[in-house]
């Protein structure tokens, strides 16, 4: 269990970290308009998430040392491995932030790398506050960091709208999913109990078996 959560859970977390260092470099100058740090202090921020992000890579690629978490040992991924899950993170969050931009009102100082800088930082910050899902935290976070120009009421109308699809709409497939699963193994355990059912053997012949094998003693005749 230990191997897996740390397979999957670090691939998504560096990778995410990677993801905001690379567009805190990339959109260091939009980043430096709407918050209130000079842009050389944000690409010092990059380059640091970066690092942090890529501390993964650099372990599998050097083959070591073999980290031990209570006796289980958890030795380095092959590097084109390791590639695969950061690329695939930053893929998730790319398209994670492409739903976010397309539901905004379309506005001149709100580009796509902007969105993903804006998005991938929040996202951050709300994992980093620990609070279930970032909820609050992470719509307080792109409010906060959207250009004035934008309107509020129209943010907050796309976070919620992001929420309700790229969160519940899936929960409520695999729900849908789960159920239909539970239908089809109950429909399945219903008919392997007709089946034993019948071919249960009938219990009258049973019950009669013992009064043929012991016939009831004759009464004695009187005298």
């Amino acid at each position: 269990i230990a191997k897996v959560i740390l397979f999957g859970g670090s691939a998504y977390i560096l990778g995410m970290v990677a993801a905001a260092g690379l567009v805190l470099i990339i959109e260091a100058d939009l980043m430096a308009m709407v918050t209130p740090v000079p842009e050389a202090g944000i690409v010092l921020i990059g380059v640091g998430c970066l690092l942090v992000g890529s501390s993964y890579l650099i372990w599998s690629i050097a083959g070591g040392p073999v980290i031990r978490v209570r006796g289980t040992a958890l030795p380095p991924p092959k590097p084109p491995l390791v590639l695969a899950q950061i690329t695939t993170a930053c893929l998730e969050w790319t398209a994670a932030s492409a739903v976010l931009y397309f539901l905004l009102p379309p506005h001149p100082g709100v580009s796509f790398p902007l969105m993903v800088a804006i998005f991938v930082i929040s996202y951050v910050l709300a994992v980093a506050s620990h609070v279930p899902g970032g909820l609050g935290v992470f719509e307080a976070l792109v409010i906060h960091l959207m250009p004035d120009a934008v309107p509020q009421e129209a943010v907050l109308a796309a976070l919620i709208s992001y929420r309700g699809l790229y969160m519940l709409l899936p929960l409520l497939i695999a729900a849908l999913m789960f159920a239909g699963y539970e239908v089809k193994q109950a429909h399945g355990l219903g008919r392997w109990l007709k089946e034993k059912l019948r071919r249960r053997p009938d219990p009258a012949p049973l019950a009669a078996a013992p009064a043929m094998r012991h016939p009831a003693p004759e009464t004695a005749k009187v005298k």
